[in-house]
């Protein structure tokens, strides 16, 4: 029954793909349809769609790494090509990537809001219809966010009502024409999804790759602090480590280990991944040297996020996925670092101490001395919490949210690239952080292009 519902939905992403003439075409009637809450469960355990295919356009379009001018050229992708030159235009192959995936995961969350209405909640089955439902939420949310942080303007109160927001796809009917919504009702479903997923989700997933109240209030935590909604921010990373606040003590990690951080650890509270395209290849994506050099020699964190290669460059390694792909999921160390900076920003500044002080002394060397931050200047504080959030969250895909979230505050952040021997600045305000919609789905739709 299984691949019946794959099937099912591998024909929403061809139709998807294909011209609009398709979209008047029946489905077959041999298809199968999710009648029980383990078919509806079934859908979302495919875990190749809903937990591996976190969109990787930020991470390649972020100044974390570089490449040599020979590993660029040997690139097969022109698409990755142009997003690591920060071009304006055909960054995504049709039919495939960040935007098919992301709406893939959209359509299963569709598929099960909608059929679970057709089953009944009753006492005995009760704890399991919240729970997958919780889980479609989550889903819907988790991408609807994704898509945005992509495709869309940083979010400004003043600005949300006017700036362009995504398709709010809500049903699995493929003859729903797409249209952009604004951005504040973007920013509005995705939070109602999320808020409604944590009500229904379960305290403890029976595995970190399924989604539960921790995963939802970690990822309401991540999206408020990007909304610079720091009030919110707090209340949600202060939930998700009222769950799970562990911490993995460095020291007791194996540095000789082709990646020393192991999958599913204890600071996981849900687990996803950035499917790695070949310019995130640890052999080819080097970690800058003033990156690798912020980290003090006590530091562990320098020893075990990084590769030091043949010729003297580094790759990164600190994954927590035990492997290339890159972690995408909602872990302790942001939430802390969450917390620290929004409860800072609140005036609380012993608190966002602790905070810091905690994280940074379980990546210290037991065997050097830790000296603790002990400054009562805030905006000393906030630059050393900023800055950890550059060491700690490397290669989480996050940086580029951060640079367009402090941009708003006036932080005039630039991003730069040495490539074929010319400097490559992305200014401020340029326009390519908001990354231009697939040119195949502007045809197909004839939605607004982002200008």
């Amino acid at each position: 029954m299984k691949s019946n519902f794959l099937l099912l939905v591998f024909l929403f992403f061809l139709l998807f793909a294909s011209c609009s003439k398709y979209l008047a075409e029946k489905s077959s009637s041999q298809l199968v349809i999710p009648q029980s809450l383990s078919d509806l469960q079934a859908l979302m355990d495919f875990t190749s769609s809903t937990d591996a295919s976190d969109p990787s356009a930020l991470a390649i379009s972020s100044d974390e790494y570089y490449l040599s001018d020979n590993d660029f050229s040997a690139l097969s992708s022109d698409y990755d090509k142009r997003k690591y030159e920060w071009d304006s235009s055909n960054l995504f192959e049709p039919a495939t990537g960040d935007w098919y995936n992301c709406y893939k995961l959209v359509y299963i969350a569709n598929t099960v809001i909608s059929d679970i209405g057709n089953i009944k909640e009753e006492p005995g089955n009760s704890a399991d219809w919240e729970n997958v439902a919780g889980q479609a939420y989550f889903y819907r949310g988790k991408s609807f966010y994704n898509i945005a942080s992509i495709w869309c303007k940083s979010f400004d109160s003043s600005t949300m009502k006017t700036d362009l927001g995504i398709p709010l796809r809500l049903n699995p009917d493929f003859n729903t024409p797409s249209v952009r919504s604004t951005l504040g009702e973007t920013y509005k479903q995705l939070l109602t999804d999320l808020k409604q997923s944590a009500v229904y989700l379960p305290v403890t997933p029976i595995h970190p790759m399924r989604p539960s109240k921790g995963a939802s209030y970690g990822m309401l935590a991540r999206i408020y602090l990007f909304m610079r909604d720091y009030p919110d921010a707090l209340k949600y990373a202060d939930s998700a480590l009222a769950i799970n606040n562990n911490l993995i003590d460095m020291n007791t990690l194996d540095s000789s280990k082709a990646y020393p951080i192991p999958q599913f650890n204890t600071e996981t509270i849900y687990y996803s991944s950035i499917s790695i395209p070949a310019i995130l290849n640890i052999s080819r994506a080097k970690i800058d040297t003033a990156i690798y050099n912020l980290f003090e020699s006590g530091d562990l964190r320098k020893e075990l996020f990084f590769r030091r290669n043949a010729d003297g460059t580094f790759g990164f390694r600190g994954n927590y996925t035990a492997s290339l792909s890159l972690f995408g999921g909602i872990p302790v160390d942001e939430m802390l670092l969450i917390h620290s900076e929004a409860t800072l920003r609140l005036g609380n500044i012993s608190d966002a101490l602790a905070d810091l002080n905690r994280l940074l002394k379980s990546r210290w060397k037991s065997s050097v001395p830790y000296s603790s931050i002990t400054s009562t200047d805030s905006k000393t504080i906030l630059s050393k919490i900023l800055l950890e959030r550059r060491k700690e969250l490397l290669m989480r895909g996050l940086w580029w949210q951060d640079v367009k979230r402090l941009n708003k505050e006036g932080y005039n952040i630039s991003l730069h690239r040495l490539h074929m021997g010319q400097t490559i600045i992305l200014q401020p305000d340029a326009k390519q952080f908001v990354l231009p919609i697939p040119e195949d789905i502007i045809q197909l739709t004839g939605m607004q292009q982002n200008d």
